[in-house]
């Protein structure tokens, strides 16, 4: 079940890049035991994230509740759209909300502690998912529907899978075409990609 929950190929539901290896307990067993074997609390994580970067950290508010993103959970304040944008000139995380440097600053989601190359990977993302969305387009409209389904699956399971949920928010905003080209604009509204998410 915890690799259905994770993004793309059984990814890390922090960095989107590695594979996920371990079950990690979003609240740490070491400070709240009773978490230890409830399954809300499991998520899929890789090992650099799990053991390099959140450990035991667990930054709460005034309230005692988590400044962390929690990538499972249902709960409208834990969408990181609210707490993360991407920006896609440098790759980086840049926070907006309350839980979003908290969860940079943990899951080193920058690379600026560990040096990991999370950026440049979410770079990769955005240059090869454009390029999948125009060849989707062209196969759809060629009429090469196994071709188009191929290139679906690829996409959808391509690491970094908060890359494709920005580019198609960002087709569907105005002025999309002065940050996208516009085949890919054309191609995300015309297919209706947003489907895919």
């Amino acid at each position: 079940m915890l690799r259905q929950m994770a993004p793309g190929i059984e990814r890390c539901m922090y960095c989107e890049d590695s594979q996920g290896t371990d079950i990690e307990h979003f609240w740490p067993k070491g400070r709240y035991p009773a978490g230890a074997f409830c399954w809300e609390n499991y998520l899929l994580a890789c090992s650099f994230c799990n053991s390099n970067c959140k450990r035991e950290d667990f930054p709460l508010n005034s309230s005692d509740l988590p400044l962390l993103l929690n990538p499972a959970s249902i709960d409208p304040q834990d969408d990181p759209r609210h707490h993360l944008t991407f920006r896609h000139s440098t790759g980086h995380f840049n926070a907006t909300g309350v839980k979003g440097q908290p969860s940079i600053t943990t899951f080193d989601l920058n690379g600026a502690r560990t040096g990991r190359r999370l950026p440049q990977g979410r770079l990769d993302a955005f240059g090869t998912l454009q390029d999948l969305t125009v060849a989707y387009a062209r196969a759809s409209q060629a009429g090469e529907t196994a071709k188009a389904a191929d290139i679906q699956g690829r996409m959808t399971r391509y690491p970094f899978s908060s890359v494709l949920l920005w580019l198609v928010e960002t087709a569907e905003q105005p002025g999309a075409r002065n940050v996208l080209d516009h085949d890919v604009v054309d191609a995300i509204t015309r297919h209706n990609l947003r489907s895919w998410l």
